[in-house]
């Protein structure tokens, strides 16, 4: 069952929510008729009687009925490894009301994966062969912006990050507020009660107190893998300089605040069970040193002793539109 509703031009002064509930977009070339389910409309109608206007709260529909923040076009991607067995309940968990469209990178996986997202419905792509966590990354981005895009979130498809912690965290971007939001796992003091083991509990932490120390700043913690970007972060960072291993996800908060982009974190429980993917312990010492590395050098650009070419600012280090190394299947 159905409802057909007339677009029309919303009173902002009015609170009225009948005046106040309008379909379209402020353009008129959106002024036309569509089609939504009831469940859509009993969502809009709790927001008008929350927030009085739909102009107030910006909040509106794409025309296949999604619910639009602030009007921005939000993208999750998903950076995927042999990720068969935990992709399709953590798809499911997608606040897909608010999001407009899903991107998977398979990074050459020898299982299911890619399987898995098609029958899904998932908009898949796979690399030819693998080319490690930044560099799956550095695709999805680059997807995402080609998509339209306006705010992306990453969430890796192994379960292990809350899903619906999408919506609040594309809202802080929408909001104009922030510029990248981070889910921490210890903000709210959950990672050890969701099985993360001791040794990378202190390990975050320490390596956590030393980069705030180097870079002068205060975050929870650096080495979250759940984030969400606007798109002026992804066409103005020298992403395409960063490393394609493990190590990528600090060199971009370290470009963020070289860029003066503003950060904002919000607390996200985390679970680890035998399925979630984790890096060995020797990766994950390789992996600290090269984050320390990161914020030394970072440190010495600020004193003007190094110029890396990861806090470069030439336009040649920002990502390329989308290319042949992407595999559409």
């Amino acid at each position: 069952m159905s409802t057909r509703l007339a677009a029309f031009r919303t009173n902002p002064r009015s609170p009225s929510a009948g005046q106040c509930f309008g379909f379209a977009r402020s353009s008129s070339r959106f002024r036309e008729r569509m089609e939504f389910d009831s469940a859509t409309v009993r969502r809009c109608l709790e927001r008008v009687a929350r927030h009085g206007t739909i102009r107030a709260c910006h909040i509106g529909f794409a025309s296949g009925g999604c619910i639009m923040l602030h009007g921005k076009k939000i993208a999750v991607v998903m950076p995927a490894y042999r990720a068969e067995k935990t992709l399709e309940e953590c798809y499911r968990a997608i606040p897909h009301d608010i999001v407009d469209t899903v991107l998977l990178v398979d990074d050459a996986s020898d299982d299911a994966t890619l399987a898995v997202a098609q029958r899904l419905g998932i908009r898949a792509h796979r690399h030819p062969r693998n080319r490690g966590y930044g560099g799956n990354q550095k695709t999805c981005y680059m997807l995402a912006l080609e998509a339209g895009a306006d705010i992306v979130v990453m969430l890796h498809p192994d379960y292990q990050y809350e899903p619906r912690l999408t919506t609040a965290m594309a809202a802080m971007i929408a909001s104009g507020v922030y510029d990248v939001v981070l889910g921490s796992r210890i903000l709210g003091n959950t990672a050890l009660a969701g099985g993360m083991p001791r040794y990378k509990y202190v390990a975050n932490r320490l390596l956590t107190f030393v980069q705030n120390i180097l870079v002068g700043v205060k975050l929870s913690e650096f080495h979250t893998g759940y984030r969400a970007f606007s798109r002026r972060v992804l066409e103005t960072l020298p992403l395409a300089a960063n490393s394609d291993d493990f190590v990528f996800d600090n060199q971009m908060l370290v470009q963020a605040l070289a860029f003066d982009l503003r950060i904002g974190e919000i607390s996200c429980p985390t679970k680890y069970f035998p399925e979630a993917s984790q890096i060995s312990f020797r990766r994950s010492v390789r992996y600290g040193f090269g984050v320390l590395r990161t914020s030394v050098v970072y440190r010495l650009w600020r004193w003007k002793l190094a110029r890396p070419r990861f806090l470069s600012a030439q336009p040649q280090w920002r990502l390329p539109a989308a290319h042949a190394a992407v595999v559409d299947r």
